[in-house]
């Protein structure tokens, strides 16, 4: 079952260094990156060895799952452009990534930087993983990662911090949970499964009314 790589890409209004900056800093990059809840470097033995990293994702009740990542950057090209490639894998069962590979790209452009990601995995559990990866977990990494770069941009243009994005979410998810109980209750409780005398002498006089 052949799925396509995922692929986001945005703009934002600043230089590279601080873009790399942002991204680059684990203590940063885990604020803005909702696909991760903590990301830790590894000590190096040469300057020039990939950068390994631990990282894991809370995903609800308290339960983590953990992986390791090892990247490879390359700050900036005779074009100004910079890129950093990654591996990642997880040998937690209950993890669906099992490995895969992507990339960051930095494209300096005229008033602001282009920043776009690519990567792609294989995922655990045979056919039934796959089958959960096409029509449920890939479609939510695209959201997840379209939401974080939002998030980015907005901390670096706005200075609005990650956390107030995702309390300004939850209050639109809970306004609009709110309206939707009381829609459907308005619309089915008084007038379908217990009709309410008040609604029907309503519905009457509107009745008059238009003769």
């Amino acid at each position: 079952m052949k799925t396509r790589p995922l692929y986001i890409e945005t703009k934002i209004k600043c230089d590279l260094d601080t873009l790399w900056t942002n991204t680059q800093d684990p203590s940063i990059h885990e604020q803005w990156d909702l696909r991760f809840s903590e990301i830790s470097y590894l000590p190096k033995d040469e300057s020039t060895d990939p950068q390994k990293f631990l990282y894991s994702t809370q995903i609800g009740l308290g339960i983590k799952v953990n992986g390791i990542g090892e990247s490879v950057v390359t700050k900036t090209k005779d074009n100004g452009e910079s890129t950093s490639v990654l591996k990642f894998s997880s040998n937690s069962k209950i993890s669906i990534i099992k490995q895969g590979s992507g990339y960051w790209k930095y494209v300096p452009e005229k008033d602001g930087i282009k920043f776009c990601t690519g990567y792609d995995y294989e995922t655990r559990w045979g056919l039934f993983g796959n089958l959960i990866d096409k029509f449920i977990f890939r479609p939510l990494m695209i959201w997840a990662t379209a939401w974080s770069f939002d998030c980015l941009k907005n901390w670096i243009e706005k200075g609005l911090h990650p956390k107030q994005a995702v309390n300004a979410q939850l209050s639109v998810f809970l306004i609009n949970f709110t309206l939707g109980i009381i829609w459907i209750f308005q619309g089915l409780i008084p007038k379908i499964l217990f009709t309410y005398t008040g609604e029907i002498e309503i519905l009457r006089k509107s009745e008059k009314n238009a003769l």
